[in-house]
C-alpha cells in the first residue's frame, strides 16, 4: 500500500490504483482470518479504516475498468462520433470526481495513520506459529476454509436461473473471499488448493463480466437521461441502442455460462472435503 500510494496520487498509471486496491483487499481478508489475535478495539478501527479507503479506491478503479471496456465496444459498434465523445466526456468527469476524493484521502493524516496502524499491528501480534501452536496451521486452515464454504453452501442449492443480478453479485463476492482464503494457505505442506482456486476464479471472472455489463447499462441509461430531448439526434440514439444491446448480450452470455457452470458447483464442497483430509493438507 505504501509503495503504490505515490503513483496513485500522481495518477501516473491506472495500475497504481489497481495494485493499491488489491493490497487493501488482501489486508481486509487477512483481518477477517486472523482478527482473533488482534486487540478488539484495534481490529475494529483497522477494519473501518480499510473499508474507508477501499471504497474510495473502488470508485476510481471501477471507472478505469469500465472506460477501457466501453472504449473497445464503441469501436466495435462503430458508434457515431458525437456519441463516443459524449461517453468519454461523461466517464472522464465521473473519474475526475472520484479521483478528487481519493487523492486528498491518500495525502491525508488519516491514511498515514492507517499505514502506521497496519505496521504497528504487525509488530505487536505474535507470529502465527506462536499464536496457533507449531502444528496447528493446517487444522486452522481447514477450519477457516470450512467457514467460507458454509457461507456459499446455501446458494449452491438454489437454481441459477432464479438469481437476480444483485444476488449474482453477492455470489461473486463469496467466491472472491473463498479464493483469498485458500490463497493464504496454498503453500502449506501438502496443500494442493490450485484446482479449487482455479474454479473460484472462473466463477468470479464470469460474474464479474456480468456485473460490469449491468453497471454499464445503468451508466448509459443515466447518460441518456442527462441529454436534453432536443439534442438526442437519431445517430446518438442509434449508437446508444447499439451499446445497450452489447451490454445485454454480455449479460445474457455470461448468465448462460454461469448457469452451465453452476450445475457442477455442488462438486466444489466434495472436492474440498477430499483436499481437507489430514493426509492431503497437513502441517
Amino acid at each position: 500500500m505504501r509503495m503504490n500510494a505515490p503513483g496513485a496520487i500522481r495518477d501516473l498509471d491506472p495500475e497504481f490504483v489497481h495494485d493499491l486496491r488489491v493490497a487493501t483487499r488482501r489486508a481486509r481478508s487477512a483481518s477477517r482470518l486472523f482478527g482473533f489475535i488482534i486487540d478488539p478495539d484495534q481490529l475494529r478501527t483497522l477494519r473501518g479504516e480499510l473499508r474507508w479507503i477501499a471504497r474510495l479506491l473502488g470508485g476510481v478503479r471501477d471507472l478505469d475498468v469500465l472506460a477501457a471496456r466501453l472504449e473497445t465496444q464503441v469501436r466495435m459498434t462503430a458508434s457515431e462520433t458525437g456519441f463516443s465523445h459524449l461517453l468519454r466526456e461523461r466517464l472522464q468527469l465521473k473519474r475526475d470526481r472520484a479521483l478528487a476524493e481519493l487523492v486528498p484521502a491518500l495525502e491525508s493524516d488519516r491514511f498515514a495513520g492507517l499505514l502506521k496502524l497496519l505496521q504497528s499491528t504487525g509488530e505487536i501480534i505474535p507470529l502465527p506459529c506462536e499464536a496457533l501452536g507449531q502444528d496447528a496451521a493446517a487444522p486452522f486452515a481447514r477450519k477457516r476454509i470450512d467457514k467460507a464454504f458454509r457461507k456459499l453452501s446455501p446458494w449452491i442449492d438454489r437454481p441459477a436461473e432464479g438469481l437476480p443480478d444483485a444476488e449474482l453479485h453477492r455470489v461473486r463476492i463469496l467466491f472472491k473471499r473463498l479464493r483469498y482464503t485458500c490463497e493464504f494457505f496454498r503453500f502449506l505442506p501438502g496443500a494442493d488448493l490450485g484446482s479449487l482456486i482455479g474454479a473460484f476464479v472462473a466463477y468470479q471472472d464470469c460474474l464479474g463480466l456480468h456485473q460490469d455489463a449491468a453497471t454499464a447499462v445503468r451508466l448509459l441509461t443515466e447518460m441518456l437521461g442527462e441529454v436534453p430531448a432536443e439534442d438526442r439526434s437519431e445517430e446518438l440514439l442509434l449508437s446508444m441502442g447499439a451499446m445497450l444491446q452489447v451490454q445485454r448480450d454480455i449479460q445474457r452470455t455470461q448468465r448462460q455460462k454461469f448457469c452451465r457452470k453452476w450445475s457442477s458447483a455442488a462438486e466444489l464442497p466434495a472436492l474440498w472435503k477430499k483436499l481437507r483430509e489430514p493426509s492431503s493438507l497437513n502441517g
